[in-house]
């Protein structure tokens, strides 16, 4: 089956930040003194908090760093692109 598609497509695509110690070295945490564990999003619907989770490599204590605005996480992984079509013919 043949379909004729003209549009737009929204793709996000991770982009600026390589890996958590990347985020978190622009966060200004020493990565040699904290192993990066997660990021997290925690809240309800009405409010929304981001935060990054570390474990110190000394004594295995955990630490929490917020991150402000909670969706600049998403604004530094992702990179979003649109794409536009203009006459593509897709078999499915």
């Amino acid at each position: 089956m043949y379909k004729d598609y003209k549009g737009h497509i929204t793709v996000d695509t991770v982009d600026h930040i390589r890996t958590l110690e990347d985020y978190a070295r622009k966060l200004e945490v020493d990565t040699q003194l904290f192993d990066v564990l997660s990021i997290e999003i925690v809240g309800s619907r009405d409010v929304l908090k981001s935060r990054l989770v570390c474990k110190s490599k000394e004594n295995g204590e955990l630490m929490e760093v917020s991150i402000e605005p909670y969706d600049s996480v998403f604004k530094d992984f992702f990179k979003r692109t649109e794409i536009v079509v203009e006459n593509n013919q897709l078999r499915e």
